[in-house]
């Protein structure tokens, strides 16, 4: 089979590639068409070889990142499909505690006191769940929520981001403008320490910018247990469907 015909069919779909469970925008068969030319061209010195020789075996910096788990599978072409490694591993949901010792929940999109994300990949969904690990090591729930500008809600002490009704006993407290993509929940007193202790920020200001822009929430003081569903199944902000992006319950 000519090289050209190969990446007719692949562009066609004619071809079946199996992703074991690989994301990548490079997968899709008008863009992997494209992907294959380029490496060809490079591997064979801008000369494309009429003929192909299967299997056809190319690293993982072919398809760049799974979005969902940040590795580089490898691919193998053969004549009859595509083979991308099983090296994928899904993202569950997952939680981390934070303290919330005064009760008073402050809530925002965007609280990034702590630094910055370059050592994370956001891009992908391991990358986020590593950076709100880190955020949980400094105070606070920092989880990736998309541009949903979800409402927040309260069910006595638990309180939850996303779509609920106050149909279900649920009481609407606030929403998170996301032009950041994110939902932060941070310790009123937790915040006014840290912010106290830099001399770039000032605690009296920032504070009253969050109460204004996002909110805050009077909950009994204690460790909550702060958990992320954003990423898990297809989450729709905007319909009439319960959809819980994150949920923070106090543990007993």
């Amino acid at each position: 089979m000519t090289f050209v015909d190969y990446i007719t069919k692949v562009e066609a779909g004619e071809v079946p590639i199996e992703t074991h469970g690989h994301l990548s925008y490079t997968l899709k068969p008008r863009e992997l068409r494209s992907t294959l030319t380029f490496e060809r061209l490079v591997g064979r010195s801008g000369e494309i070889d009429p003929q192909m020789e299967f299997p056809w075996v190319k690293e993982g910096d072919c398809l760049g990142k799974c979005a969902i788990c940040g590795e580089e599978p490898s691919i193998t072409f053969y004549e009859d499909r595509i083979e991308v490694e099983d090296n994928h591993f899904d993202v569950g949901p997952f939680s981390v505690d934070i303290e919330f010792p005064t009760g008073v929940m402050l809530f925002d999109d965007d609280m990034r006191w702590y630094g910055d994300a370059h050592e994370r990949d956001i891009n992908t969904t391991i990358g986020t769940k590593q950076y709100s690990e880190d955020c949980a090591k400094q105070g606070m729930m920092h989880f990736f929520v998309g541009n949903s500008c979800p409402a927040v809600w309260r069910e006595g002490d638990t309180i939850y981001v996303g779509s609920l009704s106050d149909a279900d006993d649920y009481k609407r407290i606030g929403s998170i403008c996301t032009d950041l993509w994110w939902a932060s929940f941070v310790d009123e007193g937790i915040l006014t320490d840290k912010l106290a202790a830099s001399s770039v920020i000032k605690a009296k200001e920032y504070i009253e910018s969050a109460r204004k822009k996002g909110g805050a929430i009077k909950v009994a003081p204690g460790t909550y247990r702060c958990t992320s569903y954003y990423h898990v199944g297809d989450l729709d902000y905007g319909t009439e469907e319960t959809q819980i992006f994150c949920k923070l319950e106090p543990l007993v």
